[in-house]
């Protein structure tokens, strides 16, 4: 058999950077380009910067040492030229204020400006029992504002396939803007997040919601948040580089990854820009033949996971192999496989 591989689309992405009336570079400037493989990053000094990209989903982060970071998540198939505003903004550290945070179950633990998921090394386990706490802010005044960049500086340790940690963000009216997960072991250091909310007719408020989910009776040392800032912006870019060439009309939503991946069989779905409305996932084996199916009826605009279960199943069995996992909106369907262990 003759295997020939093709090399993948390469696109160009140019980026120029408005620095405002001074012009100059603040301080240091890098670019991240994070990748579902990689994450590169690379040290601006001039005023634009060009990336050649193969055909994939990227998060795009301009963080200068001093001032306003900037983030973007951007699917890649053809050339893009936009404008990033590097200016120093209003900026709040939200880590500063734990203790106004109103807490639903009372188990976390602050520690200076840090939060812990608990005051113990380890999380309790809940006897198989899920468990589920959560810590709201209060709502932070952002009028004026139509771009909102948040980072969190944390690290976290939990039993793959089973437990969570993650964030949302609401607006003044209690609607959900945003929302992004976390699972697994990366605990060895603190490493940075970005993610941003946006609105052309611009904010008035908005507030932030931690959660912490377990399963299962395995404990791990949790989530530890060292820092968590809010950067609000009134981006003049704003109309030009989100609605001419930055998103694609045709990719509604993306299903990012399947995780975890092996599964023993329950696996997460990261589903990222939701455009709202009904879901229905399908799951196929090798043959073709459905083996699960569940639908959602009304799922909330923005990013967030599905949970599934395989031992849900009733009318098939799943084996050990690969499978095919199917979500489709009104208007889109996304594949992406995964392996299934089973004993």
């Amino acid at each position: 058999v003759d295997f020939f591989l093709e090399p993948a689309p390469m696109h160009l992405v140019r980026v120029d950077l408005d620095y405002g009336i001074t012009g100059n570079l603040p301080y240091e400037l890098h670019c991240l380009v994070i990748s579902e493989f990689d994450t590169d990053t690379l040290l601006i000094n001039d005023s634009y910067i060009d990336l050649s990209l193969i055909e994939g989903f990227y998060q795009l982060v301009f963080s200068p040492t001093v001032g306003t970071p900037w983030e973007k998540n951007l699917y890649v198939d053809q050339n893009y030229n936009f404008t990033v505003p590097v200016h120093d903004y209003q900026s709040m550290v939200l880590s500063e204020d734990w203790n106004n945070w109103v807490t639903e179950i009372d188990s976390w633990h602050i520690a200076g400006e840090k939060l812990l998921s608990q005051s113990d090394i380890y999380y309790a386990n809940n006897d198989s029992i899920m468990g589920l706490q959560k810590i709201k802010s209060p709502f932070y005044n952002i009028s004026g504002s139509n771009r909102v960049t948040f980072k969190i500086d944390h690290r976290y340790e939990m039993e793959w396939d089973h437990d969570s940690v993650g964030v949302e963000i609401y607006n003044g009216n209690e609607n959900l803007l945003f929302r992004r997960g976390w699972s697994g072991h990366k605990w060895d250091e603190y490493s940075s997040d970005y993610f941003s909310v946006i609105d052309r007719d611009g904010f008035d408020s908005l507030r932030v919601e931690l959660w912490f989910k377990t399963d299962q009776t395995v404990n791990y040392r949790g989530w530890d948040i060292n820092r968590l800032t809010l950067h609000s912006m009134d981006d003049a870019f704003l109309s030009t580089s989100e609605v001419t060439s930055i998103e694609l009309p045709a990719i509604n939503f993306n299903l990012k990854r399947v995780f975890p991946n092996p599964s023993f069989g329950k696996i997460n779905l990261d589903i990222q820009s939701w455009q709202g409305g009904p879901a229905s996932v399908k799951i196929y084996n090798v043959l073709g033949q459905q083996v699960y199916g569940k639908r959602f009826e009304s799922l909330a605009r923005g990013n967030f996971f599905l949970n599934l279960d395989f031992n849900e199943l009733n009318t098939a069995t799943v084996s050990s192999g690969m499978l095919f996992v199917s979500v489709e909106s009104k208007n889109q369907k996304v594949i992406r496989k995964c392996i299934v262990l089973k004993n």
